[in-house]
């Protein structure tokens, strides 16, 4: 063999183990990157798991807001209705108290109207036997 073969020999042995060497580092390369992309992938998963969790949760507090709110507007709805009667049951209170004065007044008029009557009959009567005396 001469040293040019030898040489050349060398040279492939070289470019090989260099071609080994560069396929082992893009092997080490592309799983590195797989196993980048992996935990990339995982990480952006988890994310949308946390994610998804927290709309759950804003969703379940909106409708526990809102049930909240649609008992306190209609507790609120409520109390005014109920305010609402009690001025009512007051105002009946009042126009029965009213109610009672004007029937006294209206009696106690009668009263005197009656009288009144009774006193008129009684000097028509006493007039009429003046009168006829």
């Amino acid at each position: 063999m001469s040293i040019e073969h030898q040489q050349n020999q060398a040279e492939e042995k070289r470019n090989a183990s260099e071609e080994k060497r560069l396929e082992s580092e893009i092997k080490r390369l592309i799983s590195e990157r797989n196993r980048e992309d992996g935990e990339a992938y995982r990480n952006d998963r988890e994310n949308i798991r946390q994610v998804a969790e927290e709309m759950r949760e804003t969703r379940e507090q909106m409708r526990g807001a809102a049930a909240e709110q649609e008992h306190q507007t209609g507790a609120h709805r409520f109390s005014q209705l109920e305010q609402r009667l009690i001025l009512l049951e007051e105002r009946l209170s009042q126009l029965e108290a009213d109610l009672r004065s004007a029937t006294d007044e209206m009696r106690l008029v009668a009263q005197e109207f009656r009288t009144f009557v009774a006193d008129q009959r009684t000097g028509y009567t006493q007039q009429a036997v003046n009168n006829a005396q």
